[in-house]
């Protein structure tokens, strides 16, 4: 059976947006998914995260 996880970060400022993406998709097993433009310059990054569970 197949679980995902959603991941969410939000940042102030496009360098951020990067940043926060480029290290969340290093050091954990997720994928980018999509980012928002939220108002100003928040951006929002949202991750999936596959996994298996066992019963």
């Amino acid at each position: 059976m197949k679980n995902k996880a959603l991941g969410i970060i939000e940042t102030y400022g496009y360098s951020n947006f990067i940043v926060a993406l480029d290290i969340a998709t290093k050091s954990a097993n997720v994928s980018y998914t999509k980012h928002n433009f939220i108002r100003e310059a928040w951006f929002q990054v949202i991750f999936m995260e596959m996994f298996l569970m066992y019963r």
